[in-house]
């Protein structure tokens, strides 16, 4: 509300007296009316028309230059756009900069052409944008394992870029792009940060500051790669760290006016009323009004009401404004119906919590369904099946946790797929385990005694010669020094050209290094449930970070070895025999 002053009084009053005046016809103002606070993306100006091969523009807000009396619009450029900080207080519009970013360039960028990934730190808002045909994952803070999975793999990206500009001897990705046919291009790929002040300190202490670094270099090396990175923040993106590696910024409403000296405004210029969704762009200090995603609704509602006020509009009615770009959503994804898969956004899926056997079992592509291939859950970004080939890996596999992680859980999993496989099982269960009620299936022979006598063993893997066989020892930490020691022993060393499997749990402190348990141990592949410290790791060939050993973990969810030697997590599936 505008504060009563003598000028505002004089104002009024030759209004009052104009108005009574019956010849009287107003003159053209000198200036332009106020901009609007309900502008929406499609009464923007339009966008100028993209140099053959270039990408189109995106719109997203109207510049004011008053010195000039003209506006004229905000559009990204992605060719030479960099990064971009947008900077204010609560409620001054922050998250609807990035919706409208995002919703605007769907509506003129294909998927294949760019590929958006979102981390919300904020109030959930962002989970929107995963309607879009461009968004291959939207990240909660909160998930610590998933946001690890996203900037590892961005920072991955990067790598790869700078490698291909390097061979094709270009400067950036602007020129490979040209240089390449279109189905090989690089997409330009935006990350968006909504909540930069409650991240950083998450990233700061994960693992050492590993993930911050590689944040910083994505901010230091990305725009010549084609990697943007778009955060909104409270105030830490004014200053600190990371305000030397960008200078593009866009201040909204700050609680401290003082904030827009920062960007070159003098204080006595910045306004008493600052409506959610107006800023000013750094550098130039140009005063700009964030537009909003065309909705119906949206204009429906302001025909039928009126005037409806700027903070109601903007900040208020949040899901009018998810809806719209759910809207945007389905109106993208069926324009680039045909984009090829290779030309989408790779996933980040989100990790499930519990997974039933034959949900998971029913994931497995049909060429994985052989003798020697056991399930062992879903896992990486795509969330797909994850499993262990005892014929082409090492030949043994171990599972290793504490007490109640989910270690007879696993083998019951990799038993059945195994078995459904026509693998044949031999079964060893020194203790009482759900494992024992696989007798009732033709392929396996169970062992219930503790301590099984080296002869018995013998004849059972006789009894299978020829045939596609795997033992299975649950419980290994009691049976480090049993009578069938020579036998397992041989099984682990050799079993793999003899047709023969060893899949083994335990304690993972009590997996010995000596006699048939270390023998097993020398294949390095296996399944951590529950880890308790960093040297776990060398059970199955991965270097574990301090925040994996430190994260609890869900019983059934571990970590087993990539191909490059990573740690990935894993869910085992919820696996019950005989019910």
């Amino acid at each position: 509300m505008e504060q009563p002053t003598d000028l505002r009084a004089l104002v009024d009053a030759l209004r009052e007296a104009t108005d009574r005046l019956t010849d009287f016809q107003a003159l053209p103002s000198p200036w332009l009316p106020p901009m609007d606070g309900r502008m929406r993306l499609d009464e923007l100006p339009p966008i100028p028309e993209p140099e053959p091969g270039a990408l189109p523009m995106v719109p997203y807000a109207l510049l004011d230059f008053p010195h000039l009396q003209a506006r004229r619009l905000a559009a990204i450029d992605f060719a030479t756009f960099g990064h971009l900080y947008v900077i204010g207080a609560p409620r001054s519009g922050r998250t609807q900069v990035l919706r409208t970013i995002a919703g605007a360039a769907a509506l003129t960028i294909p998927c294949s052409d760019l590929h958006i990934y979102g981390i919300d730190a904020a109030g959930g808002a962002l989970g929107v944008l995963e309607a879009l045909p461009h968004c291959g994952a939207i990240v909660s803070r909160h998930d610590a394992e998933r946001l690890e999975r996203l900037i590892s793999r961005l920072a991955g990206e990067l790598t790869i870029r700078q490698r291909l500009i390097a061979q094709h001897d270009c400067a950036d990705v602007t020129e490979l792009r040209d240089k390449l046919p279109k189905d090989r291009r690089p997409a330009h790929v935006v990350l968006m940060v909504d909540g930069w002040d409650a991240l950083s300190n998450m990233l700061d202490d994960y693992d050492g500051g590993r993930l911050y670094a590689e944040f910083v270099r994505m901010l230091r090396e990305g725009q010549g790669a084609g990697i943007h990175v778009i955060a909104t923040s409270e105030r830490l993106l004014l200053g600190g760290r990371l305000a030397a590696h960008n200078d593009r910024r866009l201040l909204l409403r700050q609680t401290d006016p003082s904030d827009y000296t920062l960007i070159g405004m003098p204080r006595n210029s910045v306004p008493s009323h600052v409506p959610p969704g107006r800023g000013w762009l750094a550098p130039g200090a140009i005063e700009a009004q964030i537009a909003l995603l065309p909705s119906i609704a949206e204009s429906s509602t302001a025909t039928a009401m009126g005037a409806v006020e700027e903070e109601d509009t903007f900040a208020g009615d949040q899901s009018d404004q998810a809806e719209a770009m759910r809207d945007l959503g389905r109106r993208a994804t069926i324009r680039d119906s045909n984009v090829p898969d290779v030309r989408r956004p790779f996933r980040i899926n989100e990790m499930p919590t519990v997974i039933g056997f034959q949900e998971a079992h029913a994931l497995v592509p049909q060429p994985l369904r052989k003798p020697f291939w056991a399930l062992l859950g879903v896992g990486g970004d795509a969330v797909e099946p994850l499993g262990y080939d005892f014929e082409s890996g090492g030949g043994s596999f171990m599972v290793a946790g504490p007490p109640r992680s989910g270690r007879t859980t696993t083998l019951a999993a990799m038993a059945v797929s195994l078995l459904m496989s026509g693998t044949h099982l031999i079964v060893i269960t020194p203790r009482d385990s759900q494992l024992r009620k696989l007798a009732a299936h033709g392929l396996a022979h169970v062992f219930a005694e503790p301590d099984p006598a080296p002869e018995a063993l013998v004849e059972a893997l006789a009894a299978v010669q020829g045939k596609p066989a795997v033992v299975v020892v649950d419980d290994a930490d009691l049976m480090l020094a049993c009578a069938a020691d020579t036998v397992l022993r041989q099984i682990a060393t050799s079993g793999r050209d003899h047709g023969r499997g060893l899949l083994l749990s335990g304690l993972a402190e009590s997996m010995s290094s000596l006699g048939w348990v270390g023998m097993a141990r020398r294949s390095r592949r296996g399944l951590l449930l529950g880890p308790k410290s960093l040297g776990e790791g060398d059970l199955i060939g991965v270097r574990l970070s301090a925040e994996q050993v430190r994260t609890s973990l869900s019983p059934g969810r571990g970590w087993t070895a990539g191909d490059a030697g990573t740690a990935i997590a894993v869910q085992v599936p919820l696996t019950v025999l005989g019910g």
